[in-house]
């Protein structure tokens, strides 16, 4: 099997069954790894594979990575991911499980490491690293591959180029701003390099991806404003745009959902609570901001800002808890969140007097996804609030901005405008939306409104609290 392998190219390999995909299923030779296929074949020494999303890029340098590990006698390849999560996934899900438990390469006797595979017998390493813990290599390379290049900093690329002057450098990714070392790797390619680029992804011919989930992902992305189609273009049509100043909200939204009047939180009728707030007793403002949720429908039924300067500069302690206190008990929301950096000691004093709030961390990651969640509910119209100047002149102040690594965060386009009710509304609907719909136990009950008697008569008060248990497990 060893000595076989060793002579085979890389066509072969695919065709092999050495490397199966994660679920055990053979490798499909694409219109994209066929391209692949033979420019590795024809000896190139620098491939920069650039695609739309969900097209193979990964199949292909897996492969790639693979076809060296066993086929190359004391060879060494290093694949550098952007991120810490997409290495170990390459490593489990795309080298580590299928060699170890599919396919003829199961009896080759694979070790396993935190960062890499080897073959022992063979001499052969494959590491997998994420960008940030890379550092200068003490052997020469034989294979240099670089996946989702916009999230992979020029400097970690210079760091590595020097080991793998004499071997293979494979450059992969989807567009990004149209600026910096991955575009000009693309567009104004390096002497002897081959460029494989596709703008649209059924040109791949995946058989994996499906078509009319990448129409409706592009509909869906365009609908939130001119953010939604910035992503759209990168994602789905492999285009190199730039999200400098691009406004994050349509007016047209914003100007839809503010009305003059909304109807009042009524439980009776179904509504369901979800409260955010964002805190700050000295520099920022202090919002709560509640939206309930009635089937498909979303709307602002409270907001409530708090400026320091009318206290003086500093805003009580005291003043604080007591608003979010009353949101508790007016509206009894199902979550309650508040950034956990600002909020540690009031939420613990709240949840001595029984006002359950939940401190989150507020990352990059929380923020994208809020502030996401809250442009989707305004371009769909399913968001309501009455008119608030406040409010309305921060979701008009938002603005992309596109990080070194290719990500994307919300910012503010007046810094004097800063998000402050924006941001409580945003995580509200984040709350609203990923949270399921009401249990429904005991004749179609709501956990919050348990019944004193089932069918065989009274309950008691340990079996109502296990189902309310029951039902909070369900929700969270």
């Amino acid at each position: 099997m060893s000595v076989a392998a060793a002579h085979l190219s890389f066509i072969e390999f695919v065709h092999s069954g050495l490397l199966l995909g994660d679920h055990g299923q053979p490798i499909a030779m694409t219109p994209l790894l066929s391209r692949f296929a033979d420019v590795v074949e024809g000896g190139a020494r620098v491939i920069v594979l650039c695609t739309p999303r969900r097209c193979g890029k990964s199949t292909c340098l897996s492969v790639l990575a693979a076809w060296f590990l066993l086929t190359r006698p004391m060879s060494f390849a290093t694949y550098v991911c952007s991120t810490s999560d997409q290495a170990a996934d390459v490593l489990g899900q795309k080298l580590g499980t299928p060699l170890r438990l599919f396919g003829a390469a199961v009896k080759l006797g694979l070790g396993v490491a935190r960062d890499r595979l080897t073959r022992p017998r063979f001499g052969s390493t494959v590491a997998v690293l994420p960008a940030v813990e890379v550092s200068a290599v003490g052997r020469s390379l034989d294979c240099l591959i670089l996946d989702e290049c916009r999230g992979i900093a020029e400097e970690v690329v210079e760091i590595l180029r020097p080991s793998a002057m004499r071997g293979l450098i494979v450059m992969a990714g989807t567009p990004g701003a149209p600026r910096g070392w991955w575009h000009r790797a693309v567009t104004q390619p390096e002497p002897g390099a081959r460029v494989i680029i596709l703008n649209d992804p059924a040109e791949a011919g995946n058989p994996e991806l499906d078509l009319g989930f990448v129409a409706r992902e592009r509909e869906r992305l365009k609908a939130r404003g001119a953010y939604g189609e910035l992503l759209a273009a990168r994602e789905w049509g492999a285009a190199w745009v730039d999200a400098v100043e691009t406004p994050f909200l349509k007016p047209s939204d914003i100007g839809r959902s503010s009305v003059e009047e909304v109807e009042a939180f009524d439980r009776s009728a179904g509504d369901v609570a979800f409260a955010a707030a964002d805190l700050s007793v000295t520099r920022d403002l202090t919002s709560t901001v509640v939206v309930a949720r009635r089937g498909e429908s979303y709307r602002v039924v409270h907001v409530d800002v708090l400026d320091p300067r009318r206290y003086g500069g500093t805003l009580p302690l005291e003043i604080v808890e007591e608003r979010l206190e009353k949101v508790w008990r007016d509206y009894q929301p199902r979550r309650f969140v508040v950034d956990q950096y600002q909020a540690v000691s009031i939420a613990q004093r709240l949840r001595g007097r029984g006002v359950r709030v939940e401190p989150v961390a507020v990352t990059a990651g929380l923020n994208i996804l809020a502030f996401e969640t809250l442009a989707e509910l305004l371009a769909q119209g399913r968001l309501r609030w009455r008119r608030h100047e406040r409010l309305e002149a921060e979701l008009a102040n938002l603005e992309v901005e596109e990080t070194r690594g290719g990500n994307f965060r919300i910012t503010d386009n007046n810094a004097r405008l800063h998000r402050d009710v924006a941001w409580s509304l945003a995580v509200a609907c984040h709350e609203a939306v990923r949270s399921p719909g009401p249990c429904r136990i005991w004749g179609g009950a709501l956990w919050d409104d348990l019944p004193a008697a089932g069918p065989a008569g009274p309950r008691p008060k340990a079996e109502i609290k296990a189902d309310v248990r029951l039902a909070l497990l369900r929700d969270y």
